[in-house]
């Protein structure tokens, strides 16, 4: 390669500016007798190896780093196919830090991490606080002291896979001050902890949906985690589709989520039938950063869904009057897999404290391909009723103008991107994702396309609570201050304004750290009554909780206890809210009201049912109800079939893998027997 015509630069302007002409080669050598077409790896991303500049190519993928914080998002990362090659991005930090580094590896490859510092022939390898490796992925999350200016190395290595022509893996790096990773895990509410549902079971109808967005207090991270999640389908027909969806941030949690089927006896063990695999998308923000996602078809039986999570201990210290909040967002839908077409997959399914003035960008596949009321496939190049049935509506103005998107992509009718402009978007302002009834599958009769799962997108406050700046969509918050919108008072600082709804001063504690109400307080009891006794000790305090309370500053309740506002009562000994119903005495469970189901009473029983707006006939009312009629007489001798089978069979057919699943390789012996509560 001969450069032809060379552009001498002045030697000044050179000094400051990497003087790299970029290029693009390629070549193609096959066999004249070969027919098939020969794959072109170009279109694929090389890693940045400089994550300090905009020279070093990270800028495409949300680099360089900035105020000490940098993420770095590529769905499509060539891996290289030489034995020992290893990718190097180099990255200078001047304080203590957080780096969490997560790989998808889609062609069954292998990515390994390695941090290292210090001069050549003295590198020290940083170990990683949690490490953890599933089917096709891995995470790992660093703490790096970084006590003075040092440059570091983030290392890839490969095992790439063998026959496939381009290997490639998804990658995410986050990187983000230590301190200000403290600073946005402080609890700026004092509303307790909201887990999901420990019992789940769909509707008559087979629906079930719950949305959850809460925290976890930090001393429940302290041992091992586990949270399990009971999922009853033993009186679905037909297969059921599953969704479930748990977003957290990578800098300070590492979780894991899996599915579990019951043994095959009473005596038996349930077995792992299914991995969650990370989703990580341009929309997410610090607080909610990663997304597992778990998804496929259920035949009836019961399953039991694990979350878990290694212990932690992250160097954050705890005044009085401070705890840390680990954030949440948790999703669970189940739908019938039958002929009502329906939304099984949005992505991010949820996201918190946007910046209102990026655009969202929204994945949505449908069931199956949609078409719109008159008949005709709603294609890329006829667009124009998916954008005006999907749109997203400020949850606190019904009559706020609703966001509709300006760009949307089809693949095959059922898999769509959609951008949502920043022009629609207000600070401090939700919005949630509506799909009206002008959609439908091939068949009409049908019914329109369903949109089960509770889908809000929150904008971060852009003034930052008047207590920071806002830069890249982050609060940076003044000193004394935390909170993703520096809401909050920072650890050793206290809100000193005695007007509880006049604006926070977060000034300096002194004297006696120990307060009133440095342990809580009983909910809506006047003056504060501790939930338990403060301990001092070298600058710092403890809290010793009363009864069945617990957190850092007694703001959760123990593990078999709920219901933090009446006490903390152990679970099973009381009746739940019963939306619509009354509570049972006896059982203590809801009685629901008729045409309602679930633990709680809030589930309808049946779809909503909507005719064609302005038509004023019955007619869709009447199709739907006679084929409604069909499918249960088509049921119930589908029914007798199968118990004829069964009773010819006598033999329990093997398990097969579902769709959407991966059966692993986790013996029994590693499952642990399953607690009752």
């Amino acid at each position: 390669m001969t450069v032809l015509t060379p552009i001498p630069f002045q030697p000044t302007f050179m000094t400051r500016i990497p003087h790299c002409s970029i290029y693009s080669a390629k070549v193609i050598i096959q066999d004249a007798d070969q027919k098939e077409t020969h794959t072109d790896c170009s279109a694929l991303d090389t890693l940045p190896w400089d994550l300090n500049n905009a020279y070093g190519g990270s800028a495409p993928y949300g680099g360089p780093i900035n105020r000490g914080a940098l993420r770095i998002l590529g769905d499509y990362f060539l891996m290289p196919t030489v034995a020992g090659q290893v990718d190097t991005m180099v990255l200078n930090l001047t304080a203590p830090s957080i780096i969490s580094l997560i790989a998808k590896e889609d062609n069954a490859g292998r990515v390994n991490f390695a941090v290292v510092s210090g001069a050549v022939g003295r590198r020290t390898a940083s170990m990683p606080l949690i490490a953890m490796n599933d089917y096709n992925q891995r995470s790992e999350l660093f703490v790096l002291s970084a006590n003075t200016p040092t440059s570091y190395e983030i290392q890839l290595s490969y095992q790439a896979p063998t026959r496939v022509a381009c290997p490639y893996f998804g990658f995410q790096l986050n990187v983000r001050p230590l301190e200000d990773v403290a600073r946005s895990l402080i609890c700026t509410s004092a509303s307790p902890a909201v887990l999901p549902k420990a019992s789940v079971k769909p509707n008559a109808r087979g629906i079930y949906s719950e949305f959850t967005e809460s925290y976890l207090a930090s001393d429940v991270l302290t041992g091992n985690y586990t949270n399990q999640i009971e999922i009853d389908l033993t009186n679905t027909t037909g297969a059921s589709r599953l969704i479930v969806g748990f977003g957290f941030a990578s800098t300070s949690n590492m979780f894991r989520m899996r599915l579990y089927r019951r043994g095959f006896s009473a005596n038996s063990l349930p077995y792992s039938i299914g991995n969650a695999v990370y989703e990580m998308s341009h929309a997410h923000t610090a607080s909610t950063d990663v997304n597992l996602v778990l998804s496929g078809l259920l035949t009836a039986d019961m399953y039991y869904l694990r979350i878990t999570h290694p212990a932690l201990t992250l160097p954050f210290n705890v005044t009085a009057g401070s705890a840390y909040c680990y954030p949440f967002i948790y999703q669970l839908e189940i739908v019938p897999d039958d002929s009502v077409p329906y939304v099984p997959d949005v992505e991010p399914p949820s996201a918190s404290y946007l910046n209102p003035s990026d655009d969202l960008e929204i994945d949505i596949r449908f069931s199956t391909a949609i078409y719109d009321s008159v008949g005709n496939p709603v294609t890329s190049t006829n667009s124009g009723p998916f954008k005006g049935a999907l749109s997203l509506q400020d949850t606190s103005d019904a009559n706020a103008p609703a966001v509709h998107p300006t760009l949307a992509e089809g693949v095959e009718g059922m898999y769509w991107h959609a951008i949502f402009p920043a022009s629609g978007f207000a600070s401090k302002k939700s919005y949630k994702l509506v799909l009206d009834n002008t959609l439908f599958s091939e068949i009409p009769s049908d019914g329109p396309v369903v949109l089960v799962s509770t889908n809000i997108y929150r904008m971060i406050d852009t003034n930052c609570s008047g207590h920071g700046d806002l830069d890249r969509g982050v609060c940076f918050c003044a000193r004394g201050y935390a909170g993703e919108e520096c809401d909050g008072c920072d650890a050793g600082y206290r809100n000193t304004n005695k007007d509880p709804n006049g604006p926070l001063k977060c000034e300096v504690k002194v004297g006696n750290l120990c307060q009133l109400d440095s342990c809580g307080c009983k909910p809506n009891i006047q003056p504060c009554q501790p939930l338990g006794d403060c301990v001092e000790s070298r600058g710092y305090v403890q809290c010793n909780c009363y009864g069945n309370y617990n957190g850092t500053t007694c703001q959760a309740c123990k593990d078999g206890y709920n219901n933090w506002e009446a006490g903390c009562i152990r679970i099973g000994t009381q009746c739940p809210t019963c939306v619509h119903g009354t509570c049972n005495d006896v059982t203590k469970k809801c009685d629901c009201d008729e045409g309602y189901s679930g633990p709680d009473c809030s589930i309808q029983d049946h779809f909503p049912v909507q005719s064609n707006a302005g038509d004023g006939s019955s007619a869709g009312l009447t199709a739907i109800k006679v084929i409604s009629l069909i499918s249960v007489l088509f049921m119930i001798v589908t029914t007798i079939a199968f118990m004829i089978y069964r009773r010819i069979s006598k033999k329990r057919r093997p398990y097969m893998a579902m769709e959407g699943f991966s059966i692993d390789d986790e013996s029994a012996a590693e499952l642990t027997t399953l607690d009752e509560d």
